[in-house]
């Protein structure tokens, strides 16, 4: 199946996601990636319904989908496989403005760990400091304590609308409580 860069465009702000016009073709298809995840039976794509209907079919029959430029093509690569829990905390909370997934820094990596631990085995911000430092070499300790102590429990929550849990023993952000 082919599509037109201003097809993939329009059918992306039916599905009100933001796309600037200056956004590369590359940037356009990794955003139709994850068109599989953002609708549902309810979802309404307005004019661009029929362009849905026919490129949800195409994946569903694993044919290739090209978004088309004047000079340049670039293939769709839906993601089918279920996304992890935190996947899908970094798909809904790590936006950049134009709606593609922001660059994996401390912060990130503070929700991937804490993600990881759970009540049974919570995680203590000494050892976030380790694994974070562990990722993260050139990142100074002290300052990245200073991020988890800014942005754990109550930052995450209130920025970013986070649950975080906690026990005498550490934190954890469990499925069930987003």
């Amino acid at each position: 199946m082919k599509i037109t860069r201003e097809q993939a465009i329009k059918l992306l702000r039916d599905l009100n996601q933001p796309v600037p016009e200056s956004l590369s073709i590359e940037r356009i298809t990794m955003k139709l990636d994850f068109i599989p995840y953002i609708i549902n039976e309810k979802t309404d794509a307005k004019e661009s319904q029929e362009l849905l209907n026919q490129f949800l079919i195409a994946i569903a029959n694993e044919e290739d989908v090209f978004v088309e430029d004047q000079n340049q093509t670039s293939i769709v690569e839906p993601v089918t496989k279920e996304l992890n829990f935190f996947d899908q905390l970094v798909h809904t909370h790590f936006r950049n403005k134009d709606g593609t997934r922001r660059k994996a820094g401390v912060i990130q990596a503070i929700v991937e760990f804490l993600c990881g631990a759970s009540e049974e085995e919570p995680i203590n911000k000494q050892d976030l400091v380790q694994k974070i430092h562990e990722r993260f070499p050139n990142k100074n300790e002290r300052s990245i304590m200073a991020s988890i102590n800014s942005q754990v429990p109550t930052r995450l929550k209130s920025v970013r609308g986070i649950k975080v849990s906690s026990s005498k023993s550490g934190y954890w952000i469990s499925e069930n409580n987003q």
